[in-house]
């Protein structure tokens, strides 16, 4: 690719020139032993097709045959042979695209644009942080980046980026060192020392030469391979921490320490650990023990301790008082509906755990109404065909009957078995570690916060709405997930200020950026906002709430296009002001004109 930001001069020995079109290419010779003609090497191309022209943009190949150190790469301003660009840089506008300067305010104040200027550069931090928000605002590809530029750009360094650059950016521009170094200032900030979620989802891609990218468990995804993408989300402000990916055939079981360890070696330290009960397993237990994380995780009925501890809790017919805790809806807000629990200490297999047991009385009924009603199915049907069905919902109640032996043998319910499944119906456990020094109502919040934050992980399983990746290669795969991650700390920290405001107005945050990418925004040196187009007033207060004064001040807008106070006057002044006298309010009175008349007649005279 040529540097269409660098010129340099034309080698004056071993140079070809081929003129295709408008286009002069320059090559390098070089003799190769053996043979009569020398190979070419393209370095660059001329500048102009003047026949006295001696300055060309060079490619990555130049600096390679001379021995020079490649400069930084402004991928808004490259080339490849056979595409000219004409990409340049503009000065930036007091006129903005909504959504972009929306998005880039809260990179800013979430803390994430500092730190990615100082791992990427500034032009690179420009362009990768202009393609989190395209990615943010909607977009699933870059088909159309160049279409999307004009609406999605804020930052000069991005202007003039194209799909092909994008691609580039994405290759070849975002290297794992440069990432690493951006997690080692993030996360300390994004995790501090509050509770962090931890869920793995696949993501599937139909390129054939990713390592990672092999057959494994799709999670309800299409049959293709995949590589499973593991983020951590802090829980209190519901910002992203960190992200990792593995080979699609490991199971989280499995890749759960190996995470953990990448993670701490970026300073993931004095954190908790919350995470579902598809990781919860001897090994992983221990490994998180070990490595001094608390930890809060589900308990699953497979094991048979909590399975046994289960139907005894659900059978219980008295509970105290003081034993119910309030339980949390999917919104964050709390339920009307509570939940009895108990928390003892609990030892399994020779380790020391804290066990937590809930069950929602309301939840109960439902699922024993509904489970009840499968069980009378499951008879009937057994009546009638001689057989259990097996099909949707009916199959675990199908597993409470057996059949007795011999040709004329029956389909007989189990009663025990039907009584403890009835006595687990909204029943549910929880394993902490001892040093987190939780209690049961604790517990249940921290793992409501948990699944309450998957809103943001579920955003990432479905930004490609389905399809594959759109990448190629090991390195454009890292790159696209980095991208991914900065476009999901967009996505939270602007929820995270206008979600109370969304809700009381039935929005969703999908509505937000719709209407946010069709509005032109002035914005001022003194960080106040004026629509171009008419507008709801909501999406100003919306706007608001994020950008502020230190945004103006970072895209380089100054106080000269707000209004310049009064000035007070002078002790003369006021003096002199004093000296004139003051006119009486309101209209002056009319004078009486004197008529001819009454003048030159006298007194008495008619």
């Amino acid at each position: 690719m040529f540097l269409l930001n660098t010129q340099v001069d034309v080698p004056a020995q071993g140079i070809a020139l081929w003129k295709r079109g408008t286009i002069t290419y320059c090559y390098r010779l070089i003799p190769v032993e053996g043979k009569s003609s020398p190979a070419r090497k393209l370095i660059g191309r001329l500048v102009s097709s003047a026949p006295d022209c001696t300055r060309m943009y060079p490619n990555e190949t130049y600096y390679g045959l001379m021995g020079l150190e490649l400069p930084e790469i402004d991928y808004a301003q490259i080339s490849k042979a056979g595409r000219p660009g004409s990409a340049v840089y503009k000065e930036g506008s007091q006129i903005f695209p909504g959504f972009a300067l929306m998005a880039y305010a809260a990179l800013e104040r979430s803390g994430a644009m500092p730190f990615l200027t100082g791992a990427f550069g500034e032009t690179k931090a420009h362009q990768i942080a202009f393609l989190a928000t395209h990615y943010c605002a909607g977009y699933t590809s870059t088909e159309d980046l160049a279409m999307h530029s004009v609406v999605h750009n804020v930052l000069k360094g991005a202007q003039g980026l194209t799909k092909q650059g994008a691609s580039e950016l994405l290759s070849k521009g975002i290297r794992k060192e440069q990432i690493n170094a951006f997690f080692d200032r993030w996360i300390p900030l994004a995790a501090g020392h509050d509770t962090a979620a931890y869920d793995v989802t696949a993501l599937p891609t139909q390129a054939r030469n990713i390592i990672e990218a092999e057959f494994g468990y799709t999670h309800g995804g299409p049959p293709l391979p995949q590589v499973n993408y593991a983020l951590f989300t802090n829980t209190v402000t519901g910002m992203p921490i960190f992200y990792e990916h593995y080979s699609g055939p490991l199971t989280d079981k499995t890749a759960l320490l190996k995470v953990m360890d990448t993670a701490k070696s970026h300073g993931f330290k004095g954190v908790k650990a919350v995470m579902d009960r598809g990781f919860a397993s001897g090994d992983n237990i221990d490994g998180l023990m070990k490595s001094g994380i608390d930890f809060v995780m589900g308990a699953p009925c497979s094991f048979k301790e909590v399975k046994e501890k289960l139907t005894e809790f659900g059978k219980r017919e008295y509970f105290p008082f003081d034993s119910r805790v309030s339980d949390l809806r999917r919104d964050g807000t709390f339920s009307e509906e509570t939940c009895f629990a108990e928390t003892s200490d609990y030892e399994w297999k020779g380790r020391k755990l804290r066990l937590h047991l809930y069950r929602n009385e309301a939840e109960s009924g439902r699922q024993r109404a509904s489970f009840s009603s499968r069980v009378l199915f499951c008879r009937r049907y057994a009546q009638e065909h001689d057989a259990m069905p097996d099909f949707g919902p009916c199959r675990e109640a199908a597993s409470c009957f057996y059949r007795e032996k011999g040709k004329n043998g029956h389909w007989i319910m189990d009663k025990d078995a039907v009584e403890d499944r009835l006595a687990r119906m909204g029943c549910f456990a929880l394993f902490s570690s001892p040093g987190a020094c939780l209690d049961s109502e604790k517990a249940l919040q921290i793992c409501r916060s948990r699944e309450i934050d998957e809103e943001l992980f579920n955003c990432l399983k479905t930004d490609d709405c389905g399809s594959p990746l759109r990448v190629h290669s090991d390195d454009a795969l890292e790159g696209r997930f980095f991208v991914l991650f900065l476009s999901a700390v967009i996505r939270r920290f602007i929820l995270s200020r206008t979600r109370e405001m969304l809700r009381q107005g039935g929005h969703s945050f999908r509505h937000l950026t719709y209407t946010l990418n069709l509005v032109q925004v002035e914005l001022r040196g003194d960080g106040s906002l004026h629509m171009v187009k008419d507008v709801p007033g909501i999406t100003l207060s919306e706007m608001s709430l994020i950008v502020d004064r230190d945004v103006a001040k970072k895209l380089g807008l100054k106080d000269t296009y707000t209004a310049k106070p009064k000035r007070r006057a002078t002790k003369a002044e006021m003096a002199q002001r004093k000296k004139k006298p003051r006119r009486p309010r309101g209209r002056p009175p009319k004078k009486k004109e004197e008529t001819k008349e009454s003048s030159e007649t006298g007194p008495g005279q008619s």
